[in-house]
């Protein structure tokens, strides 16, 4: 079904902690935001359906990984496709991304 019909949407976990994250980036709360919106009214059930919204999005280990205002940051978070929930590990610089000190 369709999420944006609202039977079957995601639910995010931690939106404060991300909103934090994005705040202390400094530049991003709008991407932010609008991410939040997106996968908000989701029901994706595969990485498939997520790539359908966000193109660049990446399986890495158990983690899925956002690109956020371009390439700029990356959200780090773990989807429960069965639970329709997102758990959101970090938001990360990209030189941040590249140190590998999130996994």
């Amino acid at each position: 079904m369709d999420g944006a019909q609202g039977a079957y949407c995601v639910r995010a976990i931690a939106k404060r902690t991300l909103m934090d994250k994005a705040t202390a980036q400094g530049d991003c709360v709008e991407q932010v935001e609008a991410w939040y919106r997106v996968a908000r009214r989701a029901a994706w059930t595969t990485l498939a359906e997520v790539r359908n919204d966000y193109r660049h999005a990446n399986l890495v280990g158990d983690k899925t990984v956002f690109n956020i205002k371009g390439n700029a940051y990356r959200l780090v978070v773990y989807i429960d496709y069965g639970r329709q929930t997102i758990y959101v590990k970090d938001l990360l610089s990209h030189a941040g991304y590249d140190e590998d000190t999130w996994k």
